[in-house]
């Protein structure tokens, strides 16, 4: 198989991926996940914070920075791929750099994750 074979029965997995319940699962756990996270931390873990140590504080502030910046890049995956999902993009046009969504190592996962899925969906 040469290398565009393969990246298309890729893009074939991928696609195959974003239309399935997996995915639809996915997103709407990822996006519960995402709410009930920034509701904590902008509630109950803000006020909690309160009573830290110095020190602490500003370590429960790093890991406050750090969760949200993960949560927005799963937000941004997620929503990519539903864009994929409902023919707003193209599988290529969401792991082209211009999206300035996709790293390598990110397209790579997705094409895994598609082809792991497609395995034992059939």
């Amino acid at each position: 198989m040469n290398i565009a074979e393969k990246e298309l029965s890729s893009n074939t997995s991928a696609a195959s991926f974003v239309q399935s319940e997996v995915f639809a699962r996915t997103f709407r756990e990822g996006m519960t996940l995402v709410e009930e996270t920034a509701n904590y931390l902008d509630g109950e873990g803000r006020e909690a914070s309160k009573s830290l140590s110095r020190s602490a504080a500003l370590s429960y502030a790093g890991a406050s920075m750090w969760l949200t910046t993960q949560l927005m890049q799963i937000v941004s995956w997620l929503l990519v791929l539903r864009a994929v999902r409902e023919n707003d993009m193209t599988i290529i046009e969401a792991l082209s750099r211009n999206t300035g969504w996709a790293s390598v190592r990110t397209r790579r996962r997705i094409c895994c994750q598609a082809s792991c899925h497609s395995r034992w969906s059939t």
